[in-house]
């Protein structure tokens, strides 16, 4: 023991020090102790969380391939911003988009389609490629984008650039419509 080879009085020093530490924490662990004053904490933050909600708007149909659109039923904006080859096959479509929420944007909150125009009249939708990221980037958003925050998203599909010519890309509540290429332009 290290108070054996110690001389009396700072034996007496060492204990008194051990006695303080182990009084002086003991004190310091019953301020720290939860006090139950009634009210459950978890629930009242909870409660004071506000969550997304999006509104019930009509769809709104963009202008031209290269502006910026806002979504009112979701509060974002979306560009256009490339439709290019894909890595491996098919297209990918990149789209700029920024969250004008004070409250996160969740991914379940943003639908896409691409259709494009096929032999016959109307439009043809085409099939999203199988896969999980695009260029080592997830696709579609993949995490809660935050409030007022922007951040380009990629949407494979398995159909030729060709078919960009003609074309239809709706996300959210906006549709871009017509040469999609052109988009490719953009400074993103």
């Amino acid at each position: 023991m290290i108070t054996a080879a110690l001389s009396p009085a700072r034996r007496f020093g060492a204990v008194f020090l051990s006695i303080a530490v182990c009084g002086g924490l003991a004190a310091c662990s019953a301020v720290s102790e939860p006090v139950d004053d009634g009210t459950d904490a978890t629930s009242s933050v909870a409660a004071a969380t506000p969550t997304f909600e999006p509104k019930d708007v009509s769809p709104i149909t963009a202008k031209t391939t290269t502006e910026t659109v806002t979504d009112e039923g979701l509060n974002a904006e979306f560009t256009l911003a490339s439709v290019k080859v894909g890595p491996v096959s098919g297209i990918v479509v990149t789209v700029r988009v920024k969250n004008l929420n004070d409250v996160p944007l969740p991914p379940s909150a943003i639908a896409t389609t691409y259709r494009y125009r096929g032999t016959g009249q109307g439009y043809t939708e085409a099939q999203r490629v199988e896969t999980t990221s695009v260029n080592n980037s997830p696709i579609g958003l993949d995490v809660p984008l935050g409030p007022q925050a922007e951040v380009l998203l990629e949407y494979p599909f398995q159909v030729t650039l060709a078919t960009a010519n003609d074309a239809q890309f709706t996300i959210g509540n906006v549709t871009f419509e017509g040469n999609l290429t052109l988009a490719n332009s953009q400074p993103y």
